[in-house]
């Protein structure tokens, strides 16, 4: 079977396409950086650039702090 040119570019785009991990937290201080570690122990051995998003549903403990710190010295 032969690949049309815009289905050969739509294969390749997507075999080097980037990974997007949405992760929900709501009052998850004890867990959202050990969260976050594991998360990125496994995505950085993969050849692929990646993204991780933290929702917090309006958490009232310290889980917003602990991203914000997260943040501040991920590079991704």
């Amino acid at each position: 079977r032969q690949l049309s040119y815009s289905n050969h570019m739509n294969a390749r785009l997507r075999s080097d396409a980037g990974i997007s991990i949405i992760v929900p937290v709501y009052n998850e201080q004890e867990n959202v950086v050990a969260s976050y570690e594991e998360i990125t122990g496994v995505v950085s051995k993969m050849a692929r650039p990646y993204e991780i998003i933290f929702i917090d549903d309006g958490s009232r403990d310290e889980t917003l702090p602990r991203l914000r710190k997260v943040a501040d010295v991920d590079p991704n």
